[in-house]
């Protein structure tokens, strides 16, 4: 009777436990699915492909599920805007410049994920950004939580604006920075952060020199000047194999700044040769 009882006991308690983890499972699964619904984009031109990649986060698509109909429906996302305020701009030129709400952040980045060129130029003869990079554009537009992730897609930080008829013809993603330093001095983080990437530095403060007031002139030269040596610091630390006694060497040597004429001694010493001769202050 004893076992009988114990039996039945044993087959109710399986059932109950394979109910419940059967219905879990659906519920996951139909979860999961939810997740990993594609949309299907609509889009043909470089803003409209912004705007409703922006509606779909709205909508709670994941960024995973949006790249990923970009890329099955193979959607051109390096096309060029034809119409309207943006032409001449790609999808990426104008996530990169509008920047409404928090959610935008991502939309660089999918389409980065799905193959956006980090690297196209504004192709806009009559506007004073042609020729822009996302990075140029970034800078210019102030929206710096964009450049790391640039950055990390191996944006050209040497990269020129080829645009004779515009005041920033020849300008670097650096001249851009140091030229907003006046007014955000959150760009000390980006110059520091665009020389570790290797970006060049001769005659960049001639180009900063021009959003300076006399008042602020010196201030603002010394902490450019700062963020360059941090740069060189962080770029020779990813550079340079060596003994840990030779990186507190070069640690204390920067420590031990003399600045003559104003030019930082060790960063011209270190910019000859690691960077063929390329030091910021050449006369």
């Amino acid at each position: 009777m004893f076992v009988k009882k114990l039996f039945r006991f044993l087959i109710i308690f399986l059932f109950i436990s394979l109910v419940g983890t059967t219905t879990y499972g659906m519920v996951e699964q139909k979860s999961s699915q939810v997740e990993q619904k594609i949309p299907q984009i609509k889009a043909t031109s470089a803003y409209a492909l912004y705007c409703e990649i922006h509606t779909l986060l709205a909508q709670e698509y994941t960024p995973e599920s949006i790249v990923t109909a970009l890329k099955e429906q193979k959607i051109e996302v390096n096309g060029y805007e034809r119409q309207n305020t943006y032409i001449g701009y790609t999808a990426l030129h104008i996530a990169v410049y509008l920047n409404p709400s928090q959610t935008c952040i991502k939309i660089p980045q999918i389409l980065i994920d799905a193959g956006a060129a980090v690297n196209a130029r504004i192709n806009s003869p009559e506007s004073k950004l042609h020729d822009c990079t996302p990075l140029h554009l970034a800078l210019f537009a102030g929206f710096l939580g964009y450049v790391p992730m640039l950055l990390n897609a191996h944006a050209h930080v040497n990269a020129r604006i080829n645009n004779p008829g515009s005041d920033r013809h020849g300008w670097r993603p650096l001249d851009v920075a140091a030229y907003q330093f006046l007014t955000d001095e959150k760009m000390s983080m980006v110059i520091r952060s665009l020389v570790a990437h290797g970006a060049r530095i001769r005659g960049m403060l001639r180009k900063a020199s021009l959003g300076f007031t006399m008042q602020r002139k010196s201030i603002t030269r010394e902490k450019i000047i700062n963020a360059i040596i941090h740069g060189k610091m962080d770029r020779l630390r990813e550079r340079i194999t060596c003994k840990k006694e030779n990186m507190v060497a070069l640690t204390a040597l920067f420590d031990k700044l003399h600045v003559l004429d104003g030019i930082p001694a060790a960063v011209k010493q270190l910019a000859v040769a690691y960077d063929g001769g390329d030091h910021p202050y050449k006369k």
